[in-house]
């Protein structure tokens, strides 16, 4: 599927859960920084995985400053290093595949886990999250 066409299953509902893991959500968020640039891409990404939460029955599983956080990550990633495609893009930054670990560098436990980060997004209380 093109970046388009991904886009468009998850914004229509159809995307099948099963490719929305881990890996898909970086490939999504990946598509629309790259199709809408960083500040569209964003927002349009993150009204887009509410709204999929939500038609999954999982709006528990949405975490707006992780969200937030690995959306920055990835924008700065994708102007440092320019790829045509998304696993181009992933070969060149494996650290994604561990986003646990790149967000610890970022957040405490304490400050990520609590209940506001969950809510809204939060600023950074370890190395400060790249400018968009």
């Amino acid at each position: 599927m093109t970046p388009r066409e991904l886009m468009n299953a998850f914004e229509d509902l159809s995307l099948e859960p099963a490719l929305f893991n881990h890996l898909g959500h970086l490939r999504m968020a990946w598509c629309y920084l790259h199709e809408l640039g960083t500040e569209q891409g964003c927002t349009e990404f993150d009204l887009a995985l509410r709204r999929y939460a939500a038609h999954l029955g999982a709006t528990e599983k949405y975490h707006a400053t992780v969200t937030g956080a690995l959306l920055a990550l990835l924008a700065d990633a994708m102007a440092q290093t320019p790829a045509a495609d998304f696993d181009a893009f992933a070969a060149e930054h494996p650290e994604f595949r561990e986003a646990k670990v790149l967000l610890a560098r970022h957040y405490s436990p304490e400050r990520l886990e609590g209940a506001e980060a969950k809510a809204t997004f939060i600023a950074a209380d370890r190395l400060p999250l790249p400018a968009p």
